[in-house]
């Protein structure tokens, strides 16, 4: 993953390093009128989080730490439980 580190506010939707309530996380941020800031995981088990105002920003201490800006995938191309790959 990369992150651009100088972004450190909220500049539109998109994916973020973010923390929140004590913790680091990747989370997609999405500000929908009416609503508010929408933290999405990119795992559908976790359910979306709302943040509404800035008191509710402070409480939860978030704060933008970097805005991903591309990823990169590796991928493993031997089976599981082989030390070596092939070759």
């Amino acid at each position: 993953m990369f992150i651009d580190v100088t972004i450190s506010e909220f500049k539109g939707n998109g994916n973020y390093l973010i923390s929140c309530d004590g913790n680091e996380l990747v989370r997609t941020l999405e500000w929908r009128v009416g609503v508010g800031l929408v933290l999405r995981c990119a795992n559908s088990r976790y359910p979306d989080s709302v943040v509404k105002d800035g008191n509710e920003t402070r409480k939860r201490r978030l704060k933008v730490l970097g805005k991903v800006t591309g990823v990169m995938r590796s991928r493993k191309l031997w089976q599981d439980g082989a030390s070596q790959p092939p070759g």
